[in-house]
């Protein structure tokens, strides 16, 4: 049987795993609402009552890590008839 979720908790803890607070994913939940389109996608890392947007960063580093050729391939692909835009006419039919 499973410990019940504060005794795992203070577990986890004791080993040094960062506990995070409910009220922590719920300021980093209202933070992705607050953007509004803007936290469509974003990737956030919420650990020791703390987060961070990971996206923000590599989304300003590409270059550094993609590299200039592949860079401008990425930013290339991006006017291809494939993939609708957010905010198209037309909504996915699901």
């Amino acid at each position: 049987m499973a410990a019940p979720p504060d005794v795992y908790a203070a577990e986890m803890a004791k080993a040094g795993v960062p506990i995070n607070k409910p009220e922590s994913i719920a300021l980093a939940v209202c933070y992705l609402f607050n953007a509004q389109k803007a936290g469509n996608g974003a990737g956030i890392l919420v650990q020791a009552d703390r987060f961070v947007d990971l996206e923000r960063g590599l989304a300003k580093s590409r270059e550094a890590w993609m590299g200039k050729e592949m860079l401008e391939l990425f930013r290339g692909g991006r006017g291809a008839p494939l993939f609708d835009r957010l905010g198209a006419a037309e909504k996915a039919k699901i």
